[in-house]
């Protein structure tokens, strides 16, 4: 990885603005959907009259930034490149870090270079922060474009997060930080899985504010089923501690009504005449079977999080 210091490509004719703003972008070799994504930052930063400096944190590409230059219209573009791939999450990660480590008290915004985070959106995001000082800002889907089984999967993704967690997600990675929520921000060590999980789980301010996705500049999503799972499961991982407590107390549940299903057959048959020979053992034994299982499952689940929480933790 390169230091935030790290190759910086100057604009040309920076627009006089009144407000400054910064700009991650995370991205893997699609440098043709960053080039488009920073004209149309750069026209909206001087329509808007917004001092624009953007960082793309290149996530280990294997090739090279194709353009020597920013547009006319923002005050500064650089490029922090990985040695290698981390993912978007980690990308997303390092890159705040890296804003965080400086002085700006600038507010930052996160968004994906593809296309689907508009960078027309600025200006409503940057709006809504003004009228709730010191939150965050997210930018909450209210109309999608992905095809059917995208959207099936997505679907069921924020049932299981909000059934594991008790919280409700609504929202991606497309934000306005205030500086100073940022600096608290990467020093939470689940920033490494998922932007948004951290941002519930650090119960900070959210402002959420509707909008809709725009459409891809070029290609097609790398996003596949597998990716799709493990960005999931990273963001309940970000909850793990509340996740294994709703386990447990679930499972607590379980055992009580196991139990007094296993003393209702045992009443059922002193109490009554059933002549149905053998049924009261084998409901039994299977009812026994299930109420084992689920106290093994139990104590797996409280030695996993007693050993989490040993674990040392490191931050962005």
């Amino acid at each position: 990885m390169s230091a935030p210091g790290s190759e910086e490509r100057a604009a040309a004719s920076p627009a006089p603005a009144e407000t400054g703003l910064r700009v991650v972008v995370p991205l893997f070799n699609d440098w043709e959907s960053a080039e488009r994504l920073l004209q149309e930052l750069a026209a909206v930063g001087q329509a808007q009259g917004l001092r624009l400096r953007v960082l793309l944190v290149d996530d280990g590409s294997d090739r090279a930034c194709p353009f020597a230059a920013a547009p006319a219209g923002l005050e500064r573009v650089e490029v922090l490149t990985l040695k290698v791939n981390q993912g978007h999450a980690r990308a997303i990660a390092i890159g705040l870090s890296a804003l965080a480590a400086g002085e700006e008290e600038l507010p930052i915004v996160v968004m994906d270079g593809d296309g689907e985070d508009r960078p027309a959106d600025l200006p409503l995001l940057l709006e809504r922060a003004g009228r709730a000082e010191g939150r965050i800002v997210v930018a909450e889907r209210r109309r999608r474009s992905e095809p059917l089984g995208f959207r099936l999967f997505y679907g069921v993704y924020k049932a299981l997060f909000r059934l594991l967690t008790g919280r409700r997600i609504t929202f991606g990675n497309f934000c306005l930080l205030p500086a100073e929520a940022n600096r608290r921000l990467v020093e939470r060590p689940e920033l490494w899985n998922h932007l948004a999980g951290t941002l519930l789980a650090a119960r900070l301010q959210i402002e959420r504010l509707p909008t809709d996705r725009g459409a891809r500049y070029a290609g097609r999503s790398k996003m596949n089923l597998p990716s799709l799972i493990q960005h999931g499961l990273g963001a309940i991982a970000v909850d793990l501690d509340r996740v294994l407590v709703r386990l447990l107390i679930f499972l607590g549940v379980m055992v009580l009504l196991l139990g007094g299903l296993m003393a209702a057959i045992v009443a059922v048959k002193a109490l009554s005449a059933v002549a149905i020979p053998g049924w009261a053992t084998t409901a039994f034994g299977l009812v026994a079977v299930l109420l084992l299982q689920t106290v093994v499952f139990a104590f797996l689940l409280l030695f996993v999080s007693l050993r989490t929480r040993g674990l040392q933790e490191v931050v962005p």
